[in-house]
């Protein structure tokens, strides 16, 4: 296992002098890309060509997670160079922490499969109407013979049109309780046309590059991430617990942003 000090080597090696004009990922092009109000995909074609993705999979499913200590400081030396970038890159994590903590052993070794492939992974929780209080969430995820079809739509989503899959909170019942949610795993690969739309949302002042997108779900086949079925004893009433329980890794993280 490497130390905090050789792994910042390693990536400031990498990446070069930021303060270097001819290094692609500088200071220099993190302000031109902030005149132009632009995504910086070059940025993160580089914290991918590095391996920062690997960083979001755990050893167990074959990436180099061991520790939050050096996740953190891989972000906060991406926060460094450009706020974006690691914004951008780091929402994967957001995303996929759900499914390590939640999902079945199949959906994480899939997860892990595309997250080392570099594709990216959104979490859709929040709603327009609702802002965080997610017990109020809307959007209903309903029981069928071939499996689950969410309707509804969620808010303020980052990465969510460049994501392979997204990780989503939704009602399984309206009986008022906290067995009625779950979290389900969209993957879009193969969902039916019109299964998934969007909705780009203004920048905001303090991350101009940064655009939000609303998501709506019609009739869109999603598997839970527990096993058994909604609203039985030990399986959905888990659900509004899963997405509290890695903030304790997000919030650490949220502050090198």
């Amino acid at each position: 296992m490497k130390s905090l000090y050789d792994l910042t080597l390693d990536y400031e090696r990498f990446f070069g002098d930021p303060a270097d004009e001819k290094n692609t990922f500088s200071f220099k092009r993190a302000r031109q890309y902030d005149i132009n109000s632009t995504f910086p995909e070059e940025f993160i074609r580089e914290l991918n060509a590095w391996g920062l993705s690997e960083y979001y999979v755990p050893e167990a499913f074959g990436g180099n997670l061991k520790g939050y200590d050096e996740l953190f400081n891989l972000i906060r030396l991406t926060s460094r160079r450009d706020l974006t970038a690691a914004i951008g890159h780091g929402k994967t994590m957001l995303g996929a922490i759900c499914v390590w903590v939640g999902g079945s052993d199949t959906q994480r070794a899939r997860l892990a499969e595309s997250i080392l492939r570099q594709d990216q992974v959104s979490l859709a929780l929040t709603e327009h109407p609702h802002g965080s209080d997610i017990s109020a969430t809307d959007t209903l995820c309903s029981e069928t013979e071939d499996g689950y079809l969410l309707n509804g739509e969620k808010y303020l989503i980052n990465n969510a049109r460049r994501s392979a899959s997204l990780t989503v909170f939704a009602r399984t019942s309206a009986k008022n309780n906290a067995r009625d949610f779950s979290l389900f795993m969209v993957e879009k690969a193969g969902l039916p046309e019109n299964a998934l739309s969007y909705e780009s949302q203004a920048a905001d002042s303090r991350h101009q590059r940064r655009r939000h997108q609303r998501c709506a779900f019609s009739q869109c086949p999603a598997p839970r991430l527990f096993a058994g079925r909604p609203n039985r004893s030990g399986s959905g009433n888990h659900a509004l617990r899963i997405p509290n329980q890695p903030h304790a890794v997000h919030r650490p993280l949220m502050r090198c942003w």
